[in-house]
């Protein structure tokens, strides 16, 4: 009985004097008698519910998962994403889109020549020879021969397997060759360039005529914008 009159003195102190109503008016109630019976808060739009999630019951991270969020998987041979951001930007969008596809395709053959290897069960070697690798069977032995094969040497003094002159590393199966040239060079023309181009020695475009065949520099003054008394016949520097 205490506890319920403490209860019911306190809400009625918190009622205000001048108020009939024996209870607390609700707030939406009131603004809804302020306004004219219209609840003005329904004609905004509620915020989204905030959903929250711990931590703890996230998928655990993991490195493929990263490239898929962030788009940088290969899709096809001509959208490597991954090796166009790996290039810097200064090489010139063709130059750097060659050295993305020789470089993904070294990566692919790289890949397949460890997983050959492995199950060949022999030390790895890049580029496999080609006893190993599975299309030896399909490949001929009388074919021409490539062209690091032939050579001006013939004699077996000037030419043999093993060449110790230069220092063994040279020949080594293992040795390093730089597989590409990265030079930060522009491309020379591309469609969106306008007037781009390689130009001859003259300044005009390849494979472009500013005159027609012949008559010398009668019919090459016909295609000039400006001509004068001096410049109508030929010189040897001429800048048209």
């Amino acid at each position: 009985m205490q506890r319920c009159s403490q209860l019911y003195c306190s809400t009625s102190a918190a009622v205000p004097r001048g108020s009939l109503l024996g209870y607390q008016l609700r707030r939406a109630a009131a603004m809804e008698m302020f306004y004219g019976g219209v609840r003005v808060q329904h004609l905004a739009q509620a915020p989204f519910p905030i959903r929250t999630t711990l931590s703890e019951n996230l998928p655990l991270p993991s490195l493929q998962q990263e490239r898929d969020d962030l788009e940088l998987e290969v899709k096809d041979s001509s959208n490597n994403i991954m090796g166009l951001r790996v290039l810097p930007v200064n090489i010139g969008i063709r130059a750097r889109n060659e050295a993305v596809r020789v470089r993904s395709e070294d990566c692919l053959r790289r890949l397949l020549a460890q997983k050959r290897c492995a199950a060949l069960g022999i030390p790895l070697r890049f580029p496999i020879p080609s006893s190993c690798s599975s299309d030896a069977q399909f490949r001929k032995k009388y074919f021409h021969p490539p062209s690091s094969e032939l050579s001006l040497l013939t004699r077996p003094a000037d030419y043999c397997e093993k060449k110790t002159t230069p220092g063994i590393d040279v020949y080594n199966p293992r040795v390093w060759w730089p597989l590409q040239v990265l030079k930060p060079m522009g491309h020379n023309w591309s469609p969106a360039l306008r007037s781009a181009g390689v130009r001859g020695p003259h300044m005009q475009l390849l494979q472009e005529r500013i005159d027609k065949k012949g008559f010398g520099w009668k019919r090459k003054s016909r295609s000039l914008w400006q001509q004068d008394i001096d410049t109508a016949g030929f010189r040897p520097k001429r800048f048209f």
